[in-house]
């Protein structure tokens, strides 16, 4: 996974692996967190989601909380989920 960024500074300078056997999980950002992929801004919960890769290469985010999942977006397309 790539960071993208509107600073041409910044765009995909940042690259998270997302290994079979290791979901990388994402929440908010503060001096506690022990989440690899910290993220800041509005609508972004403490334990956000995480993403996993699947034998067949398929990579999946799964939002971590209901709160999430209106800021959850998928190549630019809000993320069509039940939260269970």
């Amino acid at each position: 996974m790539v960071n993208l960024n509107e600073d041409p500074l910044l765009d995909r300078k940042v690259q998270y692996d997302i290994k079979e056997d290791e979901p990388l999980l994402c929440g908010r950002r503060n001096k506690n967190s022990t989440f690899k992929l910290q993220l800041g801004g509005t609508g972004i919960v403490p334990e956000h989601c995480k993403f996993t890769l699947g034998a067949d290469g398929v990579c999946k985010v799964t939002p971590l909380d209901p709160k999430a999942c209106p800021q959850i977006r998928v190549n630019g397309k809000p993320l069509m989920y039940m939260y269970m």
